[in-house]
């Protein structure tokens, strides 16, 4: 099943998870499977992906995250929604769990493995950017 994942890339250049830090951190190589740490997976925490571009770019944008992230078309065996609550992202980093009664964001999925297959290309970002605009316009009217 083919989704988006959104990571950035940090100091030493390695792709890594775009929202938690810590004990919560995934790597991900293009190409090669990633996984949740272990500490998560057994608690129904497994890695986010959106459902469809549109999905992240809207997430992306209504985030307050300042360091430059990368759309990822990535590759999954099998995804599912969210079954657990949202966890505090500050808690996470440190292995623990502040559950909060937030929605997760729309598109969200749970993926047990995630594979990066191809960079989102800027054409494809700015047409879920137009769709979103043109969305919003015939809302208005």
């Amino acid at each position: 099943m083919q989704t988006v994942k959104i990571v950035r890339r940090d100091d030493n250049g390695r792709l890594i998870s775009a929202v938690v830090e810590g004990k919560a951190l995934v790597e991900y190589q293009p190409g090669e499977d990633a996984m949740a740490p272990k500490w998560l997976a057994e608690k129904g925490y497994h890695l986010t992906v959106f459902e469809a571009l549109k999905d992240a770019v809207i997430f992306r944008k209504s985030t307050s995250m300042t360091m430059p992230v990368q759309f990822w078309w990535a590759e999954v065996p099998q995804a599912v929604r969210p079954d657990r609550p949202l966890s505090s992202i500050l808690e996470l980093k440190d292995g623990l769990f502040d559950v909060q009664t937030l929605p997760w964001p729309e598109g969200t999925l749970f993926a047990e493995s995630v594979r990066l297959t191809k960079r989102v290309s800027w054409d494809e970002i700015a047409e879920a950017y137009q769709e979103l605009f043109e969305e919003h316009v015939s809302e208005k009217s």
